[in-house]
C-alpha cells in the first residue's frame, strides 16, 4: 500500500516526533500494525496513535467509533526516558551540587564526596560523565547514611533503610534537588514524610 509520510519534532517537545500518514485508506487493523512494527523496531519508545477525522478531531485508537478507514492520521513517537543525569557537556555536576544542598555546607559533606572528581572518581566515570541512575546504589554508600529517590524521567525507589531520605527530579539529562511540601530540609525528614511525597509525586508523573 503506498502512502505518504511527514515526519518532524515538536517545536514545543524535541523528544517527541509527529509521523503524520496520509494517501491512502488506512483501516484500524493496518494502521494497529503499522504502530507494533514501529514499536518492536524501537522498544524503548513510547507511541500513541491518533486518527484523524474528516473535520480532522483527533480519536484515540482504542474508541469504537466509525468510520472503518481513515485517509489520515498521526503516531506520535516519544523518546526513551535519560537514564542519567549532568548539567552540561563540560563537567555534569548536578549531582554533586544536590548532595552539597542535602548536607547543609561544604563542610559536613562527606571526604568521600567533598569534591564533584572525587565522585567520578570512585564510580568509575570520566571527570565529564553525567552520572546513571543505575549507579545510585554506590552513590548512596559514598554519601554514607542516605536515600536517594529518584523521579520524573526515571524512577528509582532506594532500599536504603536510612533516615536521611532526598528526592532527586531527573528532568532532560539533569538532576534537580526537591523539597517537600513544609520545606523541611532533608536532614530533618524521617523517611516516612519522605516517601509519602514521592508516592504522591508518583501519581503525577506518567
Amino acid at each position: 500500500m503506498a502512502y505518504s509520510k511527514i515526519a518532524r519534532a515538536l517545536p514545543t517537545r524535541p523528544d517527541i516526533k509527529e509521523l503524520q500518514y496520509s494517501g491512502a485508506r488506512f483501516s484500524r487493523g493496518a494502521i494497529a500494525k503499522l504502530g507494533q512494527r514501529l514499536q518492536s523496531r524501537y522498544p524503548i519508545h513510547k507511541f500513541q496513535i491518533l486518527l484523524l477525522y474528516e473535520n480532522w478531531k483527533p480519536v484515540q485508537l482504542s474508541d469504537d467509533a466509525d468510520p472503518d478507514y481513515f485517509e489520515r492520521f498521526i503516531i506520535y513517537m516519544r523518546d526513551a526516558p535519560l537514564t542519567a543525569g549532568g548539567c552540561n557537556r563540560e563537567l555534569n555536576d548536578c549531582l554533586y551540587r544536590c548532595l552539597k544542598h542535602i548536607y547543609s555546607t561544604f563542610f559536613k559533606i562527606l571526604e568521600t564526596i567533598k569534591k564533584p572528581e572525587y565522585i567520578k572518581k570512585a564510580l568509575g566515570l570520566n571527570r565529564n560523565a553525567p552520572v546513571p541512575v543505575s549507579y545510585m546504589d554506590k552513590v548512596e554508600q559514598l554519601a554514607g547514611s542516605l536515600a536517594l529517590n529518584i523521579i520524573e524521567n526515571s524512577t528509582r525507589i532506594s532500599k536504603s533503610k536510612s533516615d536521611r531520605c532526598a528526592i532527586l527530579i531527573l528532568s532532560e539529562g539533569h538532576y534537580s534537588f526537591t523539597l517537600n511540601p513544609r520545606r523541611l530540609h532533608p536532614s530533618k525528614l524521617d523517611r516516612k514524610q519522605s516517601l509519602t511525597l514521592f508516592i504522591m509525586k508518583m501519581g503525577l508523573i506518567m
